[in-house]
């Protein structure tokens, strides 16, 4: 988290990405994959018009994966 913040104190985009993106992949491997959409799609719709890098990709595919993974917990909250 706290490299999340340095980032965009300096605004380092490049950097941000990278650290939503690890902080992401940490808080879905513990089960908290809600929290863990919010900063990775902020950083990612920063991007949306600019240079596509593989960061940027791996971001938008995890970004992806919490979206389905959020979708299909929705569903079932819905189903019960």
């Amino acid at each position: 988290m706290r490299a999340l913040e340095l980032a965009r104190a300096n605004e380092a985009r490049s950097l941000e990405l990278r650290a939503a993106t690890s902080l992401a992949r940490a808080r879905q491997s513990h089960g908290r994959a809600a929290e863990a959409r919010v900063p990775l799609a902020e950083i990612c719709d920063w991007f949306a018009d600019r240079l596509v890098t593989p960061d940027l990709l791996e971001a938008r595919a995890l970004l992806g994966e919490l979206e389905t993974a959020r979708a299909s917990s929705g569903s079932r909250s819905r189903a019960i």
